[in-house]
């Protein structure tokens, strides 16, 4: 069985569990302008590095930062180091 990559939660609705990683990272950049309304939430539950490099890359870039992380430094960061 396919483990899920991340969750997507809006008020009053189920969670969504996304076993893709487009599909999820679609979602993140779609809903996150709406999370004041929508009650939008996400969780990455994945330790693929290259999944949450990208995620935290949306959530940055949507307050127009930069993620000071490389994907080498993710990849140590998901080790435990």
């Amino acid at each position: 069985m396919m483990e899920p990559i991340g969750i997507a939660t809006f008020v009053g609705d189920d969670d969504i569990l996304y076993y893709d990683a487009e599909s999820f990272l679609d979602c993140i950049r779609e809903e996150l302008p709406y999370r004041d309304t929508t009650g939008f939430r996400y969780e990455v539950l994945t330790d693929d590095p290259t999944v949450c490099k990208a995620a935290d890359d949306i959530l940055l870039d949507f307050f127009s930062e930069d993620d000071p992380y490389t994907l080498s430094e993710y990849t140590q960061k998901i080790g435990g180091i």
